[in-house]
């Protein structure tokens, strides 16, 4: 499949990893703390030239919910202005992503960015309570071009790659692992042979993965994951963004098999706060689970340096108490 390859400036890039979080949420065991935060990383990220990406995914309710303390992608959305890339984490619409939900819930507020989304599709696209829609056919048609799957509209394998400027390359994948479509998400699928391939070809220094399942879960490791999480830490990626579990948490860079490993590891976020609703962190965490917030809605920017990535936490609800978490690393 084409990549999308778009050009920007560059800046100087950071070469050590610092990270703290703190607020409403539960506070960081970082790499190496920082002294300060900033709520105006913002302004200046984009002072820097650098793209600047926002994601988050369990994002809009049914149309017509009441907005209370669920339902705020009305707020989330108004994060995302500045973003010079969206990307979505999967479960966009609920209950199962019908186009006319599209049409009528998120298309009236993240749907405001489409022309700069890159989306993935989450399990509840496919069937949700009471729903279903049978190849994610509402996903599909309502992103059309988006979604990168050229005329496909139902049924559609759904995961592709692009590039972000001269240094980022991005793979957008499928975890919708029982769809007959998809072809199931062990080591010998089409969607992990297209990985391992797809991460062999590129020659950019740093890679962003964004998924909807995740592998390090909220307190557990699901399995079925794990060839992603070894394909991608073979091709030498970087970050993984995932969703499902409706809250925010940042984990230390870790091998496949959740060892601390600074020097290849993944850095992997849960970014299922877009606003649907909140899950609650379960206890005992997994070991390298450094920060999140279980009470919050926002997006996780991140400033794609050509060789490091700045990470902040966006809060859009509550007002009040505000969590922070922001970070830098190096790519490897």
């Amino acid at each position: 499949m084409a990549r999308i390859r778009v050009v920007v400036a560059v800046a100087l890039s950071l070469a050590t990893s610092t990270a703290v979080g703190v607020g409403a949420g539960l506070p960081a065991t970082a790499d190496a703390a920082t002294t300060s935060t900033s709520v105006t990383q913002t302004a200046a990220a984009a002072a820097t030239g650098d793209p600047v990406v926002m994601a988050a995914g369990d994002i809009a309710c049914e149309p017509g919910s009441k907005r209370t303390t669920k339902c705020r992608d009305d707020l989330t959305a108004g994060l995302l202005g500045p973003a010079d890339y969206v990307l979505t984490a999967g479960d966009n619409q609920y209950n199962c992503g019908r186009l006319a939900s599209y049409q009528g819930g998120y298309d009236k507020t993240w749907g405001q960015y489409l022309d700069k989304t890159y989306p993935i599709v989450g399990e509840d696209e496919y069937s949700g309570s009471g729903c279903s829609t049978p190849g994610a056919e509402g996903y599909f048609t309502y992103f059309s071009s988006r979604a990168q799957q050229g005329s496909c509209t139902k049924a559609c394998p759904g995961w592709y790659s692009y590039d972000i400027g001269t240094s980022w390359h991005v793979v957008a994948l499928n975890t919708a692992c029982t769809e007959a479509s998809i072809g199931g998400c062990k080591s010998t699928s089409p969607q992990l042979q297209w990985l391992r391939q797809d991460l062999a070809a590129t020659s950019k220094p740093c890679i962003l993965a964004v998924m909807h399942r995740p592998y390090w879960s909220n307190g557990n490791t699901v399995a079925k994951f794990k060839p992603f999480i070894d394909a991608l830490y073979a091709g030498g990626a970087d970050v993984v963004l995932t969703g499902n579990s409706h809250l925010y948490a940042r984990y230390a860079q870790q091998n496949p098999s959740s060892q601390l490993d600074t020097a290849r590891g993944l850095r992997a976020f849960i970014v299922g706060m877009g606003g649907k609703s909140h899950s609650t962190f379960k206890s005992p965490r997994l070991p390298n689970f450094e920060a999140g917030s279980d009470r919050t809605f926002g997006v996780l920017q991140l400033t794609l340096h050509p060789a490091s990535y700045d990470w902040e936490y966006l809060q859009a609800y509550p007002a009040s108490p505000v969590f922070t978490d922001t970070g830098s690393t190096a790519c490897h």
